[in-house]
């Protein structure tokens, strides 16, 4: 009896022998059905990890242990290079790259060892212990003049090249070194790839860093951008910049400005707000002040300093501001960069180089500005800083230049001398052409002044031969860019058509790839189709003989079922009246206060007054629509919200005005929502158009107000736009002031929605909010939206 009552929860009008006889009659499909769901399990199971899956079946039909140690191998490297890494991908990576390396030494598999010496030092590096990864880097590059595989080799270089430090000279050759490499080897193996592009404009960085490179750094750098734009790469505001500052250096200035301003271009059209931004703009002051475009270079860095900030590197940040006030400096905005360098200190940075740099630019605005008293003052505390620590080429050249200023406007000449002194032992470690230059020109005037004019002299002659041999230096760097560029574009032409036969290449093995995938989808479809054919027979035989048996109960229900309809038909159509008339008097109510406010109206000649009672009009009309729309249809399911919004845009144009003067855009989907729902967006969609129409319209542009009603599945999107100058910086939308935004806020979140405002040349205003489910009626896929124009 147990088991008979629970298949009749299940099957109502069956009897327990009636659904065993039709379970023994399927049971032929059960193995069928086992196999599809099996099959969409184990496809579940690979769309998480597809690429570690498919290695793992490949893995799983091996037999050969060499070949399954480079499975292993393959598996290792995915799991280390996988986006997002986590530490159970790294304990997998260990332990695939721990089991190929034992099974490659047990058979002497050379290839196969090395490859696992350089991932595990990846691993190790990827855990922090870079003693140990170093070891087994060591250990990859002992053995790798045994084997010609440029691939492996390209990957041992890399790894090896990762554990010497830039800011070291011998560390930044050895890296050079093995990053040249690994470069060359990787132009066999993946040529013209975007992976080559990147270790091309790494290793053009490495160059840049390396003193005397930069011919070298350029050639990597236009190589690597060759590629990338034969890849149709689009990031290309990086390689710019570095392109750019490496020009600067060679002294080709407004060929390094260009290629700059091209960086800037590119970061703002994809909408980087990056370190990489940051980057861009301070080497961009730094072009512009080459050229002696002050203010250029001001606003350039500010826009530094700007996204310094914006990222949270406060160090660089004050670095930045620092030259920040040097661009002050040369526009002589002392008092502007005087009070910048005072705040900066008062904020206190931590790195002492940072707040030396800062005393020393506090020494040249006092100096600029006469103040030799504060100078005085500024330059010793910058030397108390400066005793602290060893510091940069850079901030020695910076000191000794203030106070070679300095005690120059106070006429302590012997001082002066020292500095000058300095200065050239400085630029001899440096090999600055430019400071040489300008260190001659300092003792020319220090000599002027003492009056010694045999020496100023000769010192105004090594200026003047210093500087002419600059500008033939500068002369011979165009002729041999002009080379480069020559066999760059034809670099470049290479390169492309090189893609292009490697494009066709690819099209024709995807080509055949497709059409043996075609025909073994219409094999598998052909069987598929076969058996379902063969289950629907079954099914529909065994279905007939269960309807010819329930037929007889069938009839008298029907006769039951019939008169029960029946009656509650008649209480349907009674309800669906009496619904229709409450609607019909709320309506009328609303009207009746409508006609108030405009007898209210007429007895008040305050403009705001006026114009509160004309939005509270609106705001009512808006709901008194929906009631209006309910006892007009047929079925009282829900709105019509595409109705509704037309209706509600032509009373809004009415009670403003605006017929003929403002192009309204309609794009809307065929929506019924719950009058819950409906009162809400009626009451949004009111704000939203109101202020629109007020506050949109401007002289030298066609005003246009652009609705949108779209849904994705059960979301229902409302978006308004306008083409006017955007929501006021001023306004605080978490803490609105307006009853209108106070309105909206709060009605967005009694339907639980989201509302967004954005200025898209102009404001647009987006709700998205879940729809209720109405009454009877299943959620289904809308159809698309009609776009109409109003004016």
């Amino acid at each position: 009896m147990i088991f008979e009552s629970k298949w009749r929860y299940l099957f109502p009008g069956y009897t327990c022998i009636q659904m065993i006889s039709f379970f023994r009659k399927c049971c032929a499909f059960k193995f069928f059905f086992w196999i599809i769901l099996k099959s969409n399990f184990v496809y579940a199971q690979k769309t998480q990890d597809q690429a570690a899956h498919k290695l793992l079946v490949e893995r799983s039909a091996l037999w050969d242990k060499a070949k399954i140690a480079s499975k292993d191998l393959e598996l290792a490297q995915h799991y280390i290079d996988k986006a997002g890494e986590s530490k159970e991908d790294i304990l997998l990576a260990q332990k695939y790259c721990s089991e190929a390396l034992k099974t490659s030494r047990e058979k002497n598999l050379l290839l196969q060892t090395i490859r696992g010496y350089t991932i595990q030092a990846q691993i190790k590096r990827e855990k922090g212990d870079q003693k140990s990864g170093n070891q087994f880097a060591d250990l990859a590059v002992s053995q790798a003049s045994k084997i010609t595989d440029p691939a492996t080799l390209a990957s041992v270089y890399f790894e090896k090249s990762s554990y010497y430090e830039i800011s070291n000279d011998a560390d930044l050759k050895t890296k050079i070194k093995f990053y040249e490499l690994a470069c060359n080897h990787l132009k066999k193996c993946n040529p013209n790839t975007l992976k080559l592009a990147d270790a091309l404009k790494y290793l053009g960085d490495l160059y840049g860093l390396n003193r005397g490179k930069d011919a070298a750094a350029l050639a990597c750098l236009f190589e690597s951008l060759a590629i990338y734009k034969a890849n149709h790469y689009k990031q290309l505001h990086d390689i710019y910049d570095l392109i750019g500052y490496d020009l600067a250096r060679m002294e080709r200035r407004r060929e390094g400005l260009k290629y700059t301003l091209m960086a800037v271009r590119t970061a703002e059209e994809l909408r980087d707000s990056s370190m990489t931004v940051c980057t861009i703009y301070n080497r961009l002051s730094y072009a512009y002040n080459n050229l002696n475009q002050d203010a250029k270079a001001t606003a350039a860095m500010e826009k530094a300093v700007m996204y310094a900030r914006h990222n949270r590197q406060n160090s660089m940040a004050d670095l930045l501001t620092s030259n920040l006030a040097v661009t002050y400096i040369h526009l002589k905005q002392y008092d502007r960069a005087l009070e910048l360098t005072q705040k900066a200190l008062a904020a206190g940075p931590e790195d002492p180089k940072i707040r030396l740099l800062f005393k020393i630019d506090q020494v040249r605005i006092y100096t600029a500005m006469g103040k030799l008293k504060s100078a005085s003052l500024a330059y010793r505390n910058a030397q108390q800083l400066s005793s602290a620590a060893v510091h940069s080429v850079i901030i020695q050249e910076l000191m000794c230049e203030a106070g070679i200023k300095l005690f120059m406007s106070l006429k302590n000449y012997k001082k002066v001398d020292s500095l000058i002194n300095n200065y050239r032992g400085i630029n001899a470690k440096t090999g600055n052409f430019m400071a040489m230059a300008h260190a001659e020109q300092y003792a020319y005037q220090s000599d002027s002044l003492q009056q010694r004019f045999k020496e100023a002299f000769f010192h105004h002659q090594a200026y003047t031969r210093l500087n002419d041999s600059l500008v033939n230096r500068n002369h011979d760097k165009e002729t041999a860019a002009l080379q480069l560029q020559f066999e760059t574009e034809k670099k470049d032409r290479d390169i492309a058509l090189k893609a292009k036969d490697i494009q066709m290449l690819t099209k024709q093995a995807d080509l055949k790839n497709a059409d043996l995938r075609n025909q073994t989808l219409i094999r598998n479809l052909s069987m598929l189709a076969v058996a379902m054919l063969l289950g629907l027979s079954v099914m529909i035989y065994s279905r007939y003989r269960l309807k010819r048996r329930a037929i007889s109960e069938l009839e008298a229900q029907k006769k039951e079922i019939n008169a029960q309809n029946e009656f509650l038909r008649q209480l349907v159509t009674e309800r669906e009246w009496l619904v229709k008339e409450v609607h019909h008097r709320v309506k009328n109510n609303l009207q009746i206060v409508v006609s108030l406010l405009n007898s209210q109206s007429g007895f008040t000649d305050n403009v705001l007054a006026k114009e509160l009672i004309r939005e509270s009009k609106n705001r009512i009309n808006s709901i008194s629509i929906i009631h209006q729309r309910l006892y007009q249809t047929e079925d009282m399911i829900g709105v019509d919200m595409a109705q509704y919004i037309r209706e509600l845009v032509e009373i809004t144009s009415c009670s403003f005005g605006v017929e003929g003067i403002i192009n309204f855009t309609l794009e809307l989907i065929p929506l019924t929502l719950d009058v819950s729902q409906a009162v809400p967006v009626g009451l949004i969609l009111n704000e939203a158009l109101t202020n629109a129409v007020k506050y949109a319209t401007l002289p030298d542009r066609q005003p246009s107000i652009r609705i949108v009603l779209s849904k994705n599945e059960n979301l229902v999107n409302l978006t308004v736009a306008d083409n006017g100058n955007g929501l006021p910086e001023h306004i605080d939308l978490k803490k609105p002031n307006s009853l209108g935004l106070i309105l909206m806020s709060g009605l967005s979140k009694q339907l639980g929605g989201c509302l967004l405002y954005q200025n898209k040349k102009g404001l647009e205003l987006s709700l998205e909010f879940k729809r209720s489910k109405l009454l009877g009626e299943p959620l289904i896929k809308m159809p698309e939206r009609k776009k109409e124009v109003f004016a």
